[in-house]
């Protein structure tokens, strides 16, 4: 996704079966200024006008406390905690469903 000053931030889909991976970031300056959920509810319609599918889920490192609170004003439920490598070390991730 792209704003008059360039690149503002991007997902991906991954689908599997019935349900879509869904991965996402916003450019580091963008964040904490209330613009989180409009681009969430922005990917949101684009889900579900271009695919059929259940279930969206998603992995949030534990620590982003501002996304997991927009993920879940949205309808996404936390499901469970995993271990993931990523640059270099191990953190813990929350990985969160939707339900369409």
């Amino acid at each position: 996704m792209v704003n008059d000053e360039g690149l503002y931030g991007f997902f991906a889909l991954y689908p599997v079966d019935d349900t879509l991976e869904l991965g996402l970031g916003i450019k580091p300056e963008y964040t904490g200024k209330g613009e989180g959920e409009a681009f969430i509810r922005l990917i949101m319609s684009y889900i579900k006008n271009n695919y059929q599918v259940s279930t969206i889920f998603l992995s949030v490192i534990d620590f982003n406390i501002r996304a997991q609170k927009i993920y879940e004003k949205i309808g996404f439920k936390k499901t469970r905690e995993l271990l993931q490598e990523t640059n270099g070390s191990t953190y813990c991730f929350i990985e969160m469903k939707f339900e369409l």
